[in-house]
């Protein structure tokens, strides 16, 4: 069994959402499956907020990609949420804004990935904060 990594990530409101992992080196995640859900709290049943699965080089979602280096693979994974992804999760659901308090969203999330020689396995979970914003 593998211990998630705790790693709290922050998506700006306005703007889109790109972050890299670097996973285990020497282990290949060539062909692997990844899925991502964010929730208010963990164990939420129900519709995700927003789910994220495998996508394509460009497209929002998980992808990864894998350099060679004498031998030893190194396999990054890409998280991607569009700017009209982000701006269409409510950050005050349910209460007013105020002019003078930044309204963030403290959402959870953790990372399943089948592959690189595991059956699935969640290999990082944490906060997930939508951060208020005014320049649009």
């Amino acid at each position: 069994m593998i211990t998630p990594g705790n790693l709290p990530l922050v998506m700006q409101r306005w703007t889109p959402f790109d972050y890299s992992i670097q996973l285990p080196v020497g282990l290949d995640f060539t062909g692997a499956t990844a899925a991502m859900q964010l929730r208010q709290r963990p164990d939420q049943p129900g519709d995700p907020i927003l789910s994220l699965v495998n996508a394509s080089s460009a497209g929002e979602g998980l992808s990864f990609t894998h350099v060679t280096d004498e031998g030893v693979v190194t396999s990054t994974l890409r998280i991607r949420i569009n700017e009209t992804t982000g701006e269409g999760i409510l950050l005050n659901a349910g209460k007013a804004p105020t002019a003078t308090k930044r309204e963030d969203l403290v959402l959870t999330y953790d990372i399943h990935i089948t592959g690189g020689g595991f059956a699935k396995t969640r290999w990082y979970e944490g906060t997930f904060t939508l951060r208020g914003g005014s320049t649009q």
